[in-house]
């Protein structure tokens, strides 16, 4: 049985680096989904750092991802609000 896959949630700490160190084949894979257009979205729950700075992050590691790449709680919330149109 074949499964396609429609898009990814990826994990950032513990599942492609680990504080300043990238976990061996994480950036490679992160390639083959892009190559594959597979479509994904780095997900973290932090609060303590924004999503500019998880991007230069992880570009200062190797990977290669802008700011639509990277979902976090507190991009979450603004989406929310925005959405919601609320103050």
């Amino acid at each position: 049985m074949k499964t396609h896959i429609k898009a990814l949630l990826i994990d950032l700490s513990g599942t492609v680096h680990i504080d300043a160190k990238v976990i061996p084949g994480a950036i490679e894979a992160i390639k083959k989904l892009r190559i594959n257009h597979i479509p994904f979205r780095f997900a973290t729950n932090t609060t303590k750092v924004s999503s500019r700075k998880l991007v230069e992050k992880l570009n200062g590691l190797g990977f290669q991802v802008n700011d639509t790449d990277v979902f976090t709680s507190l991009s979450a919330c603004r989406d929310l609000i925005r959405s919601k149109q609320l103050r």
